[in-house]
């Protein structure tokens, strides 16, 4: 219930502000169909779903948002698992930071693995090509499903002694 919670709460805090900009904005600037001629746009053809945003541009920003949340809230519980092989408030508090850092020094610069890199793969814009949504999903689900075996391995440790 720890990590829904915490989950949950990534989410929120992440979208929030994101939805809330969105909005916003929406407001006071008219809505734009993207145009791939124009070149003011900066999704390319090899772009991921560069199709979609060319079609459906919410359809594109509300496929980055589900992205973000899903990649937050993982990145949110890593604290919740870390917290009990550490004991230093530091390093638990900042493991998320440290992990995109250290996952974008190491591939947050080359095509093939970009999907490694959440600092890389969580940009809307794309400044890197080749970034494929099945591999980014993998990724995530491999994520996710690591955090959740840990996460049970150490709560029924807890449970047992």
């Amino acid at each position: 219930s720890k990590a829904c919670a915490v989950f949950v709460a990534a989410i929120i805090v992440a979208l929030l502000p994101l939805v809330l900009n969105l909005f916003l904005t929406s407001l006071f600037l008219p809505a734009v169909m993207p145009d791939s001629s124009s070149g003011l746009f900066p999704i390319f053809p090899y772009s991921m779903w560069g199709d979609i945003y060319y079609t459906d541009s919410f359809g594109y920003i509300f496929r980055y948002l589900a992205i973000i949340s899903i990649t937050s809230g993982l990145l949110a519980c890593l604290p919740l698992i870390l917290s009990n092989a550490f004991s230093s408030g530091v390093i638990i508090t900042c493991s998320p930071f440290f992990l995109c850092v250290i996952l974008n020094f190491f591939f947050g610069e080359t095509g093939n693995f970009l999907h490694l890199s959440p600092i890389a793969f969580m940009r809307p814009d794309q400044p890197y090509w080749g970034l494929d949504p099945l591999s980014l999903m993998m990724t995530l689900l491999v994520l996710g499903l690591l955090e959740i075996s840990v996460l049970f391995m150490v709560s029924r440790k807890n449970d047992i002694y």
